[in-house]
């Protein structure tokens, strides 16, 4: 549930402003602090923001907090906290936040590895000049958000990821691995915790890749 810095924020910001029209997607929006940026950034260029965010406190408070943190050794109370707060959600704050570029803004309330979603052949969903990831932490949510989400990058575009630091070795792992898959270079961060992949090439699902895909989902589905 922490959010990107200021200079993380900048940095993505420049990366938009170079793009007529850019395609956004950010994955992992919670209350809008990073979408309103992202959002005045792309309105500028005559683009648009598409955000994925299921909008529940059942689902931030599992994937960005206790399984961000604990992993799987915490189910029980994973459990008993989507028990408890059931369908209740913050996405009354989320467009509070984003304000006046709500307008460039379009909100898929779901999960990223949905596979229906995933399935959809909606053109907003398509393609992406910049993707920002900062969802699931764990190797399982990543690895399927840079499969199905980060090979959505055109070329010359980029894909951003939160966190990629030694507090969560998930993310590096699928972060290495979708390098490897796709011989990709990773620009780890420094400073901070925002990794870059600049996109030189068309994404093809390679075997390697696919692989990893199928390893995400297995885990994904064994919890």
């Amino acid at each position: 549930m922490l959010s990107t810095t200021e200079s993380e924020k900048a940095q993505m910001v420049r990366c938009i402003t170079n793009i007529e029209a850019p395609r956004v997607l950010e994955i992992g929006a919670f209350q809008g602090a990073t979408t309103r940026v992202l959002a005045q950034a792309a309105a500028s260029r005559g683009g648009s923001v598409v955000v994925i965010d299921p909008m529940r406190w059942s689902a931030e408070l599992l994937q960005n907090g206790i399984r961000r943190h604990f992993g799987s050794r915490l189910n029980l109370l994973s459990r008993v906290v989507e028990k408890a707060l059931g369908t209740s959600g913050y996405e009354h704050t989320f467009w509070s936040t984003v304000g006046e570029y709500s307008d460039a803004v379009k909100l898929y309330r779901a999960l990223s590895n949905d596979l229906d979603l995933i399935a959809r052949d909606d053109d907003p969903l398509s393609a992406f000049d910049v993707v920002f990831i900062d969802g699931d932490h764990g190797y399982e949510g990543a690895a399927s958000d840079l499969l199905h989400w980060g090979a959505r990058t055109v070329r010359g575009g980029t894909i951003f990821v939160h966190d990629a630091t030694p507090a969560f070795p998930g993310v590096l792992s699928a972060l290495a691995e979708f390098g490897r898959a796709h011989a990709v270079d990773v620009e780890y961060p420094s400073a901070e915790s925002l990794a870059v992949i600049r996109v030189q090439q068309d994404f093809q699902m390679t075997r390697p890749l696919a692989e990893m895909g199928a390893r995400a989902a297995s885990m994904m589905a064994a919890r």
